[in-house]
């Protein structure tokens, strides 16, 4: 058991922790199916340097062999130093590091702590998925929420001060992976460049996510000469039938659910289905109000049993498009890109309902 040569001078292995000093000559003998903990050391002799923020950690590593064999296992140790004078920040987020879209994260740097003084300044920053438009509710609390309401990775910082006004030399961070549970799982987000100002803005363009089971039904509006599954009631799964009823009676597990609409801010609007019957499902996206706000810019990801199967990003769509979007076939699980004939995607303008004219 050794030191690998050129790692940071700090690190070292703790002798204390083996029984003996083992060399070739009297190697540690372990027995099968027994263990033997190895420690290792980090003493440095400063502060480590700050980059960008984010401390420059001392790298090492330990190499143990095993005596007339070739066996080796090579292990990275790593350890960052901090300045003794500085804030510490930390914290913790109630609900975990991983859960599902849709959660409200309780974040707490309440044990945030300073050898100068006491921490009275708590400043919070997160990088959220594309789409996620809104902030931190509190970004100066010491316990702000936030929604996570997109699947996707959500870095959350926090720099604290103290009353001497010290900050913090080095950010706490922690990671929250939302993944979705469902085994069919759709979002649609939007963006929507003449309006200046989305964030928190409820009162902004308004794009609505239809998902249709194959037994969908109604007047052939886009003209294809097929009938059309949008705003057929109970099998066409929207706004205004968030929560129909597919499968078998009084079996709540196998119907669908909008179980995020947004009237207007960008989104997102979600669909879930935990168990999907063996059919092919249609998702499609309709401009229902541009409110003076111009065109939008339409997102869809499909994710099946957690993962990411199908993403079509930065669809241009004026007021009252309909974007017929891809089929779901759940014998397959395929998600397949439906295009007009003639190739493209297939848009239909001034796409009115006749429940809504």
């Amino acid at each position: 058991i050794d030191m690998v040569p050129g790692g940071a001078a700090g690190i070292g292995i703790d002798a204390s922790s083996l029984p003996f000093a083992p060399t070739p000559g009297q190697p540690l003998v372990l027995e099968g199916g027994s263990s033997q903990a190895l420690g290792v050391l980090y003493l440095p002799a400063e502060p480590s340097k700050v980059v960008d923020g984010e401390p420059v950690p001392d790298m090492a590593e330990v190499i143990i062999a095993a005596v007339e064999s070739d066996l080796t296992a090579v292990l990275s140790v790593s350890g960052v130093a901090l300045d003794p004078n500085c804030p510490i920040a930390t914290f913790e987020v109630a609900e975990g590091t991983e859960v599902t879209p849709l959660t409200l994260l309780h974040l707490d740097g309440g044990a945030s702590s300073s050898p100068g003084g006491d921490v009275n300044q708590y400043i919070w920053s997160v990088t959220a998925p594309d789409g996620v438009l809104h902030s931190l509710d509190d970004a100066v609390a010491a316990d702000p929420t936030f929604k996570a309401s997109l699947a996707g990775v959500y870095k959350f910082t926090l720099d604290v001060k103290d009353t001497a006004g010290a900050m913090s030399c080095v950010p706490a961070t922690v990671e929250v992976v939302a993944t979705p549970s469902e085994a069919l799982y759709v979002e649609i987000y939007w963006d929507t460049p003449g309006d200046a100002d989305e964030v928190g803005d409820n009162l902004g363009s308004d794009l609505d996510l239809h998902v249709a089971h194959p037994w969908a039904t109604g007047p052939d509006l886009d003209g294809d000469g097929l009938p059309d599954p949008w705003f057929n009631n109970p099998y066409d799964c929207y706004w205004f039938n968030a929560n129909p009823d597919w499968g078998m009676l009084n079996d709540t597990d196998d119907n669908p659910s909008l179980v995020q609409d947004d009237d207007g801010g960008g989104g997102p609007e979600v669909f879930a289905l935990e168990v999907p019957e063996d059919k092919t499902y249609r998702v499609g996206v309709h401009y229902f109000s541009a409110k003076s706000y111009g065109p939008a810019n339409a997102h869809v990801k499909v994710y099946i049993a957690g993962k990411l199967v199908f993403e079509h990003l930065n669809v241009e769509m004026k007021d009252l498009d309909l974007w017929e979007v891809a089929t779901i076939n759940w014998v397959t699980g395929s998600v397949v890109l439906i295009e007009a004939d003639g190739g493209g995607l297939k848009i239909t303008p001034n796409y009115v309902s006749p429940l809504f004219q």
